[in-house]
């Protein structure tokens, strides 16, 4: 990877709008890093990936419910950023038995693994946190899209512009 990189795990909870903070972030990296080479995916191993992944890539943006050694890592150093999503814990376990047909033992095991991620968040402040409910909760209103889109493209511009004032400055 080349200096200068955004590296940003997606490590919610399983069945906690994890996909739909992936693409969100996705999408404002595209947004502000417009010549970027990006790599979205999805690893459990964020180390193995990490010793294999192509130099081609400017940045990363990663989906995992798990996080290893590496990856604590880099979250704790600043290296990487991280977006946790979760919900209801019994309505997690429901959700993983009737999209993916789970038994009932494997939607506990995979919820509960994901305290661990959560836990290593809130013990060390690090991470974006987010409920479900934060983001599922008060859907916006048709007529208001266009506003939301210009808005966020606003925030996108805001975030760009600061990011090459503080280069400017860092010279």
């Amino acid at each position: 990877m080349k200096g200068g990189s955004v590296v940003v795990l997606c490590d919610g909870m399983q069945r906690s709008a994890s996909t739909w903070a992936f693409n969100v972030i996705v999408k404002l990296i595209r947004h502000s890093y417009p010549k970027g080479n990006i790599y979205c995916g999805y690893h459990e191993g964020l180390g193995e990936f990490l010793q294999n992944v192509s130099p081609e890539y400017d940045h990363l943006v990663v989906k995992s419910h798990t996080l290893d050694c590496s990856a604590r890592i880099l979250i704790r150093t600043g290296a990487a950023k991280a977006v946790y999503t979760y919900r209801d814990p019994y309505d997690a376990i429901f959700s993983c038995m009737r999209i993916f047909e789970m038994p009932f033992e494997q939607a506990l095991a995979a919820i509960a693994q994901s305290f661990d991620v959560w836990d290593f968040h809130v013990s060390t402040g690090t991470g974006c946190v987010l409920a479900y409910d934060s983001i599922t909760s008060q859907p916006v209103p048709s007529r208001d899209r266009d506003r939301a889109h210009e808005a966020t493209e606003q925030l996108v511009r805001r975030v760009r512009w600061r990011d090459n004032a503080r280069r400017i400055v860092s010279v």
